[in-house]
């Protein structure tokens, strides 16, 4: 090997270790440029966005993945608020089934969160529409109508 091929197989070799004491990590830059990739602009350029944004309850917990999640893990935290979390989440069930699970599915909505006497029984629902509800369950089209303009107080002054 003459000189002129060591120089390029070294530089090479330099140029694919990174640098040429060994301090310099190609995976360290890559995680530079990815970091500066997640960095926020400045909060004087997001001033105006706050005019902009939809902080309602149903845009934030309704409407938006991370917001609904949220949303729904702090209420499986508290007990209290387990039974209107798992109606949440049964009535989203109920609404994606298949026409034939549906029956089912109402009849364990009915069974878990309207009888009085069920271990997530939610007080809060309108007592007129529970009693309508399971009268007669096949004419309704949901079994609990709970619209996003309605709002429900817990202790806590917690709206949903």
């Amino acid at each position: 090997m003459e000189l002129g091929d060591k120089v390029v197989a070294n530089s090479a070799y330099i140029s694919a270790r990174g640098s040429f004491d060994g301090t310099a990590n190609p995976a360290a830059n890559r995680d530079k440029k990815f970091h500066s990739r997640l960095k926020l602009p400045h909060i004087t350029v997001c001033e105006g966005l706050r005019e902009t944004l939809d902080l309602q309850f149903k845009s934030i917990c309704v409407e938006q993945p991370i917001g609904k999640r949220l949303f729904q893990e702090y209420l499986e935290t508290a007990n209290e608020y387990k039974g209107p979390c798992r109606l949440w989440k049964d009535i989203e069930e109920y609404d994606t089934a298949e026409d034939k699970d549906r029956t089912s599915k109402a009849a364990k909505i009915l069974q878990r969160y309207m009888e009085p006497s069920a271990k997530y029984f939610c007080p809060f629902l309108p007592e007129n529409d529970i009693t309508k509800t399971c009268e007669s369950p096949a004419s309704v089209s949901k079994p609990v109508d709970c619209k996003p303009d309605n709002q429900i107080t817990f202790n806590n002054n917690i709206n949903i």
